[in-house]
């Protein structure tokens, strides 16, 4: 079994070296290149199944994702401390940096579920 297959490894070789020797570099690259565009390479055709294949989905910014942020978390945690909140105490007991606290904390100032005193630096935070 093995000589058999690695009879037919040694022809198929032969068989391409020999095929590369007496096609010229347009049929070997194929039309394209025929025409005059030697710097770019022929280009795949796409099989059914790469071109049906549903792109990956793509978590939305508001979705808990890796930082484990949500909305709903930041309520809790303003409960549980009765009171306000400074913002990074908040950040703090969240875990998190200050770009998807923000955003988290800007929703839930929209829905009406937290409200906030003071600007910037001095803002604090309280559950409604």
């Amino acid at each position: 079994m093995n000589a058999r297959l690695r009879a037919l490894t040694e022809q198929f070789a032969s068989d391409i070296v020999t095929a590369l020797r007496t096609l010229s570099l347009a049929e070997i690259l194929g039309e394209g290149a025929a025409k005059g565009s030697t710097n770019t390479p022929a280009r795949k055709p796409t099989t059914k199944a790469t071109a049906t294949k549903a792109p990956a989905a793509k978590a939305t910014r508001g979705a808990r994702g890796k930082h484990g942020v949500s909305a709903d978390r930041i309520v809790e945690i303003l409960k549980q401390h009765k009171g306000e909140m400074r913002s990074q105490d908040l950040r703090k007991a969240l875990g998190v940096s200050k770009g998807p606290m923000s955003y988290h904390v800007k929703l839930a100032i929209a829905a009406k579920r937290v409200g906030m005193r003071g600007t910037r630096a001095k803002a604090v935070y309280f559950a409604r």
